[in-house]
């Protein structure tokens, strides 16, 4: 992989630098449809460097899956379809914590799939035990009954005994917007229950719906993304049912083309999130917030809008708390084909948090990583530059990865693209290629000496195609005088004080 490049510098950190990634692409499998995080959903790896996912089984059906590492590289299993007697013969898994829990949606795998419900998939049974959760009514004075489907979309870690899970439902509202509708008319929207469960056989609804629409408001549903448990459950998402679309080209205030605006609940209380919007009457082009860490910091993206309409461009977005200004993270641009969200974070680890995202420019441009150092730096990385990412362990795949939605704390990234081999939409899991813990120890004898720089002198030069070099200490393609002085520095027994 070519070194990437890298251009800006986060809010009050330091300017970011080039940085080199190696990684083993898992491909899991054909997904059946065409990706789309907005309206199909993102899957997730939990902190186990498990993956939820879905994708085509032999009968060519679209079903919940699971991939989980073992010794010899990895597993998938299919979730079960059987729930109370009844078979479902599709669904899809959107999210699993580290305690084994598992959540998604059988029945289909789109949004307003009708008959569909949430699904919840206990991974402890033996066998796996399959729950689902039927569309609950809303308080009362709180719009109609809530319809045919709901999907499960995020699941907190265990807490007290018991999970949180965020539930997508349908409601029908009165609507008499003028927005394409010649008569008042019921209109569907999105909302969001949170679910507590404390046992596979125990769901109770503990909040009905985060965000409500007013009487006759068209646009007005509150949509979760992602939650927590932290001492109350703490719900990051965006108000408002419609897509952003045309924001750097219509300006004023369009009741027709309805903005996003994150939002942050805790214990069911909504909050409005700072974002990008300047003061002028064209500035407000809305955000969302998408993925929320173990700390409460969470990841999105926003229109920052300077110079209405040159200068309006989707912004990559870090919230550290409720009430705190976005960071916006570094990347290239900006410019009409760098448009960048952030989807998902591992949150804090000993050398960095880690966010993944893509470049949203076309429909996803390409998939890219952030890492901050813990001191306000950050580093941008391109996961496909040129176009393409090459598997390093194989030396035989190459493709585009379009879209990265969520990264472990060991840094395994879980995403989607068009495969190069069939033209169908795949997952994939790039799992980073692990250096040694004495790099510099490259004949592996247990210590740092001659015999690791005559191998350093005698591949001196730029690494082969594709292939790692073992002399390649600080990983940027090639072995030079870097390497060699890296050696020197670390001369000596592997893990003990440098020789020199």
């Amino acid at each position: 992989m070519a070194s990437v490049g890298v251009a800006g510098g986060s809010a009050g950190g330091r300017q970011s630098q080039p940085v080199e990634r190696e990684y083993r692409i898992v491909d899991l499998g054909p997904l059946g449809f065409l990706a789309d995080p907005d309206l199909i959903g993102t899957f997730d790896i939990n902190d186990r460097n498990e993956v939820a996912f879905g994708g085509l089984n032999g009968s060519g059906q679209i079903v919940p899956k699971l991939w989980r590492p073992t010794s010899t590289g990895g597993e998938i299993i299919e979730l079960p379809l059987v729930a109370d007697g009844h078979t479902w013969t599709s669904g899809i898994a959107f999210d699993i914590n580290d305690d084994g829990i598992v959540v998604g949606q059988v029945g289909g795998h789109t949004r307003a799939a009708f008959g569909s419900r949430a699904a919840v998939w206990d991974l402890n049974a033996d066998p796996v035990v399959l729950r689902t959760i039927a569309p609950q009514s809303p308080p009362s004075g709180q719009l109609e009954a809530w319809q045919n489907w709901t999907r499960a979309i995020a699941v907190s870690e265990v807490s007290d005994d018991s999970v949180r899970i965020l539930v997508e439902t349908w409601d029908e509202v009165q609507c008499s917007s003028d927005c394409s509708f010649e008569d008042p008319q019921d209109v569907g929207v999105v909302g969001t229950a949170v679910v507590s469960m404390v046992s596979i056989e125990d769901t109770q609804v503990v909040q009905s719906q985060l965000l409500h629409p007013d009487p006759g408001d068209c646009w007005g549903a509150g949509v979760g993304r992602d939650i927590r448990l932290a001492g109350g459950t703490e719900v990051v998402g965006s108000g408002g049912l419609d897509l952003i679309r045309d924001a750097c080209t219509t300006p004023g205030g369009d009741p027709c083309n309805a903005l996003r605006i994150s939002y942050r609940w805790e214990n069911g209380s909504p909050g409005e999130l700072p974002d990008l919007d300047g003061d002028g009457p064209n500035q407000a082009r809305g955000s969302q917030a998408r993925g929320i860490g173990g700390d409460g910091a969470f990841v999105g993206w926003g229109f920052d809008v300077q110079n209405f309409p040159n200068d309006c461009f989707q912004r990559p977005l870090l919230w550290e708390s409720a009430g705190a200004d976005p960071v916006i993270l570094p990347h290239p641009g900006p410019s009409v084909s760098e448009q960048f969200r952030a989807e998902g974070t591992s949150g804090p680890r000993d050398n960095g948090r880690l966010v993944v995202g893509w470049n949203s420019f076309s429909g996803g441009g390409g998939a890219v990583r952030w890492h901050e150092d813990g001191q306000g730096g950050w580093t941008f990385e391109d996961l496909s530059p040129s176009g393409s990412i090459v598997d390093y362990d194989t030396c035989s795949s190459v493709l585009t990865v379009t879209y990265a939605f969520d990264v472990s704390v060991d840094g395994w990234i879980v995403g989607a693209s068009e495969s190069t081999t069939d033209d169908a939409w795949h997952t994939y899991l790039l799992v980073p290629l692990v250096r040694s813990e004495c790099p510099e120890d490259i004949d592996g004898d247990g210590e740092i000496g001659l015999g690791d720089l005559l191998i350093a002198l005698s591949t001196f030069d730029a690494c082969p195609q594709c292939l790692t070099c073992a002399a390649d200490i600080n990983g940027d393609r090639s072995v030079d005088f870097v390497d060699l002085l890296a050696i020197l520095a670390a001369w000596g027994e592997c893990g003990g004080d440098p020789g020199l």
